[in-house]
């Protein structure tokens, strides 16, 4: 006869009674214990569930030994049925989750009991020499108590088994709870140690694969609330863009009517008076500019062109004149690998901080151009803003960098900018241009080459090679 089993398996023969009840009184309050945790409701938790549930947990383990020998096989079905219906009813929760977090709470612990028990035995009677049954008991808790406090100390599991609110996502955890426990069943008819010893190693596989399947299934629900979130998010910003569009015509229509009362008043005067004539063609390229933005759509993307016409409102408030220019087809924009918050994000960062850099300038002015160059998109930004500092150049996407600190910059953009940059292997070119040789100060150009890269185009090379810091090329031009 196999003797060398702990009272948990009620294989073993001459053992006193009462040991085998507070064998059963150990494994309810560890399963109830995990089926607090699971559900993440220990806020419930005060001295009078605690009370009952010592009291339930001591007379559910009497009740079950009654059936050990009539119907042995039925008492770890009482036991499952008892814990739903009280720890459902301090939980409040529907019936339905009770019982797959029941079911679940007493398989995870049976199968950490029964491995507790095990290396109880190896610790005490195989080494020590302690055959004191009572001895087994208590190790064999202190060793379950340790593990199941750990295992709910790790910040992945700290609040509990969330998936379980999902029936389809219980279906491993009730399959491999549901093994455990028929192996518990058939231990007390085995003969052999070796047998054993293989239902004591399926019993630790199960465990570890409900380790796995928590991870896993803890995970999936993370990423698919991530991804809730992120569309919850992407709507807010589309119904604001939205507003903010109807807000920009608004100003672009009031805009619109002063320029024709402007250009009313400068027609009759300009036939002898070149500044006159000046003064009109800027007002006639504003009017068409103007009528251009008013309701349009530039990319035929929802998210994109309503961050543009964003970003057009900004800088007309600001009075900067910004304009976008599209030289290729946008209809398959979509064949950019780039979330469409990413490529938001870059847009609204970017645009923002040419704005910035623009305010206060002699020529107030922006371009937004969208091309493509061989068989990859490119998006270029240009401004007639102040020049970067030596400095922030070469800092960027490595620390915060920005040409307006003292004015209350993060330089928080631009990290933002680089983890995009990098995650989805996107090239940025800096061009500098030399004063009074353009009408612009400098460009941003985004290359979606599938190829993460950094480079400077500047006429300022001997500065920039004096203080280079990173390892990315710098191109001089004249």
């Amino acid at each position: 006869m196999f003797t060398c089993w702990p009272a948990f398996y009620f294989g073993v023969m001459k053992i006193d009674y009462i040991f085998q009840i507070i064998t059963f009184f150990i494994l309810i309050l560890f399963s109830l214990f995990v089926y607090i945790k699971s559900l993440n409701v220990s806020h419930l938790l005060n001295y009078k569930v605690i009370g009952g549930g010592i009291v339930f947990s001591g007379t559910l383990a009497y009740l079950i030994f009654f059936f050990i020998e009539p119907i042995p096989t039925v008492r770890y079905v009482l036991m499952v049925l008892f814990i739903t219906v009280f720890a459902g009813k301090i939980t409040r929760v529907k019936l339905s989750l009770a019982l797959t977090t029941s079911l679940l709470s007493v398989g995870i612990s049976a199968g950490v009991f029964s491995t507790s028990s095990f290396i109880s035995i190896s610790l005490l009677q195989l080494v020590l020499g302690i055959t004191d049954t009572i001895f087994h008991i208590i190790l064999s808790s202190i060793i379950s108590g340790i593990v199941f406090f750990s295992f709910f100390r790790i910040k992945r599991y700290r609040k509990g088994f969330p998936f379980l609110h999902n029936r389809i996502s219980s279906i491993i955890g009730i399959i491999l709870s549901g093994v455990i426990i028929s192996i518990l069943v058939l231990i007390r008819h085995i003969s052999f140690v070796e047998t054993g010893i293989w239902f004591l190693s399926a019993i630790v596989i199960c465990i570890i694969a409900i380790i796995f399947w928590c991870r896993s299934a803890i995970s999936k629900l993370y990423r698919r609330r991530i991804k809730e979130s992120t569309i919850k998010k992407l709507e807010k910003q589309i119904q604001s863009l939205k507003t903010d569009n109807e807000a920009m015509a608004r100003v672009i229509h009031r805009d619109s009517k002063l320029l024709f009362a402007l250009r009313e008043a400068v027609l009759p005067v300009i036939e002898n008076n070149p500044e006159a004539k000046i003064i009109f063609d800027r007002i006639e390229f504003l009017v068409q500019e103007r009528a251009k933005f008013i309701n349009s759509s530039h990319t035929n993307n929802l998210l994109i062109d309503s961050t543009l016409n964003h970003m057009m409102y900004k800088a007309s408030e600001k009075g900067i004149k910004l304009g976008i220019k599209i030289l290729c087809d946008t209809s398959r924009f979509d064949e950019i690998k780039i979330s469409n918050l990413d490529m938001e994000t870059l847009i609204a960062d970017l645009v923002e901080n040419a704005i910035i850099a623009t305010c206060g300038s002699e020529y107030n002015q922006i371009k937004i151009t969208f091309g493509k160059e061989d068989n990859f998109y490119t998006l270029t930004i240009e401004d007639s803003g102040v020049p970067f500092e030596v400095e922030t150049l070469l800092n960027l996407g490595q620390k915060r960098a920005s040409t307006h600190l003292h004015e209350g910059g993060s330089g928080i953009g631009y990290m933002a900018i680089f983890k995009i940059l990098q995650s989805n292997k996107i090239g940025i070119i800096i061009r500098e241009f030399m004063p009074r040789t353009n009408e612009f100060t400098k460009s941003i150009t985004i290359n979606f080459n599938g190829e993460h890269s950094y480079t400077i185009h500047t006429y300022r090379a001997e500065k920039f090679n004096a203080l280079k810091k990173g390892n990315f090329p710098i191109v001089l031009e004249h």
